[in-house]
């Protein structure tokens, strides 16, 4: 008997290179495919986000005008027209519907005496509340949605 060795083959384990590049371009594809369908739930949960805000801002108006018998004025100034300086009293519709949007604790920090301009009421002001802003507004202003006055 002779005792012939049969040639070992050696077993890699692992990824070629190829195997590699190709794994990364199946998830490349799949990333590319799925990126549009994410930003579009996006942009539909931020339209669903500004409705619902609107439709706060209604139900305050609404309970503004059930507690008031009125609709809140869109300016109170006893001198016209309503400029931002500290000494005037500019008391506009959206401080008057913050009890009613749930800001009561942010609408007793505000002074009546004093307009929204002046020191005493700016730590107050500081920051909007969230239904007076749109997320799908590409305005840089506080507020997404305007109201007249005068």
């Amino acid at each position: 008997m002779s005792t012939q060795r049969s040639p070992r083959r050696r077993i890699q384990r692992g990824f070629t290179l190829i195997e590699f590049l190709v794994v990364i371009a199946i998830m490349a594809v799949m990333a590319a495919m799925t990126i549009p369908a994410i930003q579009a739930a996006r942009r539909s949960a931020q339209a669903i986000r500004c409705r619902h805000n609107l439709a706060q801002l209604g139900a305050a108006f609404h309970a503004y005008h059930l507690t008031q018998g009125a609709l809140p004025p869109g300016s109170v100034d006893l001198r016209s027209p309503a400029l931002p300086q500290a000494d005037r009293f500019v008391w506009g519709w959206a401080l008057q519907l913050l009890p009613y949007l749930g800001e009561s604790s942010r609408f007793a920090q505000l002074d009546p005496r004093d307009g929204i301009y002046s020191a005493g009421n700016a730590s107050a002001l500081s920051v909007c509340p969230a239904e007076f802003s749109c997320p799908t507004s590409s305005s840089r202003a506080q507020s997404g949605y305007a109201g007249c006055f005068h």
